[in-house]
């Protein structure tokens, strides 16, 4: 079912509580990619232009349950009212809600906006903590999920505020997202091929993409652990023991499905000398570090991109803060943009990088993990828990418009005994 969006109900006049993604690049004291901020703008100036009183809200970096000066929204604020041209108040409170942020809130007039500290300078937020996800909620009247970076975490500003408001919708930034990956999977249907690299195997459901692309490519440095549980000798290569047993099965059973999983031929790397080389698979020696794809295995990428239906990518394929590890993910997003298939790449490093050589790909995605999930087809409890276009919620979170008269009753009873309802 489709979701219910800002554009299926009335707003005006309501506290609107919006979670964004302003998780933004910042490089000495200045936002050096300011796109997150951009894709939340439609979402915002609809919001205004009916009359709501917005309250935003967004992680940024991961300042694990403290404060952290250079991790504070105060400059997503100020670099969002320029965008907006007009005034985005900062509720520069570390507790993110208190009771003077409450009566910040309180006294917001229509059309106003306020941003919210660093969800992540309380530890309830990661945790989805119960007390910080209903004093969250106890911000908004309605409830508007924007950050599709983060739809796949359960975390308090996502998933726990949505069982403590009546009205959950998604914005025109989730929206689009869905959109255009429904499109993907309804249009291209054989040679769907994805790029992992950047992560360990922990970080993945790679089973899930078995039974949706026909071809695996794994990079840096997720493809050593397969490497290794191939019998290879991987030297000084960062290998995970623990997730050999797992590569085997997974291994096994894309074999078993008739999915490829293609792994690195060459590798590029150093030794205790620090000079980088270009070797095989099987000549790997003690010191040698892999910091990258090699030649023979960039052609051989390459090769199969180009007669691909669909490609995602996910993840650069070596240590890209590395000049020298440039090479391998470069190639492959050359390949990509000169390939006919449809191609689409998600992730905050991926996207910055497609961004800054200008590589027009067919979508760029604002989320890695997420796009991912819902291209997979995971269960995703966030996305679960929003109003589908009948009503409806698709998960266990309870709504006040499908509980019978009784069920109400006893639930805003247990509400009013938890939750401030109005500040």
């Amino acid at each position: 079912m489709s979701k219910k969006t800002i554009y299926d109900i009335d707003i005006r006049g309501k506290r609107v509580l919006v979670r964004c993604d302003f998780n933004v690049k910042i490089r000495d004291g200045v936002i050096v990619d300011d796109s997150k901020l951009k894709k939340s703008l439609n979402t915002i100036e609809k919001l205004v232009s009916d009359g709501a009183k917005v309250i935003l809200c967004s992680h940024l970096g991961r300042p694990d349950g403290k404060p952290v000066p250079n991790l504070s929204l105060s400059i997503v604020a100020e670099r969002l009212s320029d965008l907006l041209e007009c005034d985005v108040k900062f509720a520069d409170d570390d507790n993110v809600i208190s009771s003077n942020v409450k009566e910040m809130v309180y006294y917001l007039e229509e059309k106003e906006i306020i941003l919210l500290q660093n969800l992540r300078y309380n530890i309830g937020e990661t945790e989805c903590d119960d007390n910080f996800a209903k004093n969250l909620a106890s911000l908004g009247e309605i409830f508007v999920n924007d950050a599709f970076g983060t739809l796949h975490r359960k975390h308090a500003s996502n998933l726990g505020v949505t069982k403590y408001i009546k009205d959950c919708v998604i914005g025109h930034l989730v929206e689009s997202e869905l959109r255009e990956i429904e499109n993907l999977k309804r249009d291209v249907t054989n040679k769907r091929v994805i790029v992992l690299g950047g992560v360990k195997i922990g970080a993945l459901d790679i089973e899930y993409m078995l039974n949706n692309f026909d071809t695996i490519m794994l990079g840096d440095p997720i493809a050593y652990d397969f490497l290794k549980a191939q019998g290879h000798y991987m030297g000084g290569c960062s290998v995970n023991e623990y997730n050999i047993e797992k590569a085997k099965e997974i291994m096994k059973l894309a074999y078993e499905i008739g999915t490829k999983i293609v792994l690195p031929k060459d590798i590029r790397g150093i030794d205790r000398d620090l000079i980088y080389k270009n070797i095989f698979v099987e000549e790997i020696y003690e010191d040698f570090r892999g910091r990258d794809i090699g030649d023979e295995t960039i052609k051989n990428f390459c090769e199969i991109i180009k007669n691909a239906e669909l490609v995602v990518w996910r993840g650069t394929v070596g240590k890209y803060k590395i000049p020298e590890c440039q090479k391998g993910t470069n190639s492959i997003l050359k390949a990509m943009k000169d390939s006919p298939a449809k191609t689409c790449c998600g992730g905050g490093t991926t996207s910055e990088i497609a961004y800054t050589l200008g590589m027009p790909l067919d979508y760029i995605s604002s989320g890695g993990g997420a796009l991912l999930e819902v291209f997979n087809g995971n269960d995703i409890p966030s996305l679960n828990a929003i109003l589908d276009k009948e009503g409806q919620v698709s998960g266990e979170q309870k709504n006040l418009d499908i509980l019978s008269l009784e069920e109400a009753e006893e639930y805003l009873k247990t509400l009013e005994e938890h939750v401030e309802l109005s500040i």
